[in-house]
């Protein structure tokens, strides 16, 4: 069993879930970041999720993103057409 970790609720999958295909298109450190790429990829109609890998206790680790297996494609070109968070 995985923990799945978003910051309004927590589920508990397996590998015989639906969700245990889904992929990673971006990660992170920072939860902010990965909330904004979750929500902008939401709004364009695909589904997604955070997936927290990070140790609550030292806060190290990575924050994913995650889409279904369909979705990939679509979500990484979102991600990489919309979303900027270098501040030049």
């Amino acid at each position: 069993m995985l923990p799945l970790c978003s910051f309004s609720e927590i589920t508990i999958f397996d590998q015989n879930s639906p969700l245990s295909s889904w992929q990673t298109v971006y990660k992170s450190t920072n939860p902010h970041q990965t909330e904004i790429v979750k929500d902008v990829l939401l709004n364009a109609g695909l589904k997604a999720i955070v997936f927290n890998k990070q140790d609550h206790a030292y806060k190290f680790g990575n924050i994913e993103v995650k889409v279904d297996p369909d979705s990939v494609i679509r979500a990484i070109k979102i991600i990489e057409e919309e979303i900027n968070f270098n501040h030049e």
